[in-house]
């Protein structure tokens, strides 16, 4: 992170040992460490802070979701939707469909005429009428 080797780390504590002398070193070091204990404290907390804001964005689009889930006219939106997305390749078929019924019937050929004029007997099995 910051590549500080030992010769560097030698050199800043004979430095500090000439500034600061080595009777007040001791004390030196432990207020530089306090200060750097509360540094990464209040690192730690911003952090955490960031998390804790990620944290309920995704709750609130969890909550919208559910919401729009939950909802009744989304819901009848998603179905219409899905309906709609259903009955596009059925249209068209369905209106040809309706299209050769109304044409059918005048190309239809007309039913032979019977061959014989004797009524159809029943057929066996069949209820017959008495005369």
């Amino acid at each position: 992170m910051l590549d500080i080797g030992w010769t560097e780390l030698f050199i800043v504590g004979v430095v500090a040992l000439i500034v600061i002398g080595p009777k007040d070193l001791p004390g030196a070091l432990h207020t530089f460490g306090k200060y750097v204990g509360q540094l990464r404290r209040m690192v730690r907390q911003f952090q955490d802070g960031i998390d804790d804001i990620a944290r309920q964005e995704e709750l609130r689009e969890l909550q919208k979701t559910v919401t729009d889930a939950t909802d009744s006219r989304a819901f009848d939106r998603y179905l219409q939707n899905d309906i709609d997305d259903a009955a596009k390749p059925v249209k068209p078929a369905v209106e040809h469909d309706a299209q050769a019924d109304t044409t059918a019937p005048a190309e239809r050929p007309a039913d032979p005429a019977p061959e014989d004029d004797k009524p159809a007997e029943p057929k066996p099995g069949s209820p017959t009428t008495a005369p």
